[in-house]
């Protein structure tokens, strides 16, 4: 006669003579104990324990807030996204981050980290990281995320130039009739017998003047 109930993590199908008759399968399915078949870990779940042999799971776990699983399997929540819920089953997770801040692996908010004041970084939606403002580039702001910091770049307009991912007109005497000026001497000096003041595109904007001065 039988001796006793399939061994956990095994399957014993009928007319088995051992307690471990067949290991119960891979990571996508577990078996508890007593088991003709394997039993489907559900979606949004791992099979049981983590640390044990692949092909021998006893059990199931729900996934973590900031992780998602597939396959039987638990993974973190990529950069870039969030997994606020518990059983999530993509890496899609809960979706991505807020614009104005960025979501390491593993984040549970779409608002995990803000993205900072400084001029020289900025995060668009969905960022993993604080991206670099370009060189003659600046930073702005976009969508509701003001006190969290920069949201996207632009390039300097003419007329200026850009440090540090601030825009500054070009000064007195300078112009700039190009973007992405990256210091003050912008493209270039004035036009003899002519007047650039601050913030000058063209190299001619206004006439020097009379007999009494000159340029």
């Amino acid at each position: 006669g039988c001796d006793g109930a399939c061994a956990p993590g095994h399957v014993c199908p009928a007319a088995s003579v051992t307690a471990t008759a067949f290991a119960c399968g891979g990571l996508d399915v577990y078996c508890p104990g007593g088991d003709v078949a394997p039993t489907p870990v559900s979606p949004g779940h791992y099979s049981t324990p983590a640390d044990g042999g692949a092909a021998t799971r006893t059990g199931e776990a729900p996934c973590a807030a900031g992780r998602y699983c597939a396959g039987g399997v638990a993974r973190v929540c990529p950069g870039g996204v969030y997994g606020a819920a518990p059983r999530l089953t993509s890496a899609a997770c809960s979706g991505a981050c807020e614009e104005g801040f960025y979501c390491p692996s593993g984040s549970t908010s779409p608002r995990a980290l803000a993205c900072g004041p400084e001029p020289t970084r900025f995060c668009p939606a969905g960022s993993s990281q604080r991206r670099d403002v370009r060189p003659g580039h600046v930073a702005v702001r976009r969508g509701g995320a003001v006190a969290a910091g920069y949201t996207a770049e632009r390039p300097g307009a003419i007329g200026g130039y850009v440090v540090g991912g601030g825009a500054r007109p070009c000064p007195a005497g300078r112009c700039g009739d190009l973007a992405l000026n990256r210091n003050a001497s912008c493209a270039g000096e004035c036009r003899a017998g002519y007047y650039c003041p601050d913030g000058s595109v063209k190299d001619d904007p206004v006439v020097c003047g009379g007999a009494r001065v000159y340029r």
